[in-house]
């Protein structure tokens, strides 16, 4: 359940920053199909982001936060679509441009202090 995602999600991001590394965090990129409101799959994905959220708050763990930056993309342009079309309740599988997004957003966190 979440208890345990959030319980060793915290041990291994501790363990890192214990051991000096530099810890990066980024939520996951998904299109939604219906209402996320009412869809077991959608609200578990806003309850893993919410944790990695709190739990970059409150370490020195970064967040990179992907899917803001997909739906800022999506709101923001006419240009080529991000995810590939289906009828799945949430698509999680990204086109040329969706991978090319995701790469400079990350790149580009990890490359910035």
């Amino acid at each position: 359940g979440y208890n345990n995602f959030r319980r060793i999600l915290e041990a291994i991001t501790a363990m890192a920053i214990k051991d000096g590394a530099e810890v990066t965090i980024m939520t996951q990129a998904y299109k939604p199909q219906s209402d996320p409101s009412t869809n077991e799959e959608l609200l578990a994905f806003a309850e893993m982001t919410e944790i990695l959220k709190e739990l970059t708050e409150a370490s020195d763990a970064k967040l990179v936060d992907i899917q803001e930056i997909f739906r800022q993309q999506e709101q923001n342009s006419a240009g080529s679509p991000l995810f590939i079309e289906s009828t799945d309740v949430a698509e999680v599988h990204l086109l040329d441009a969706g991978a090319d997004l995701l790469a400079k957003s990350l790149a580009s966190a990890l490359l910035s202090k």
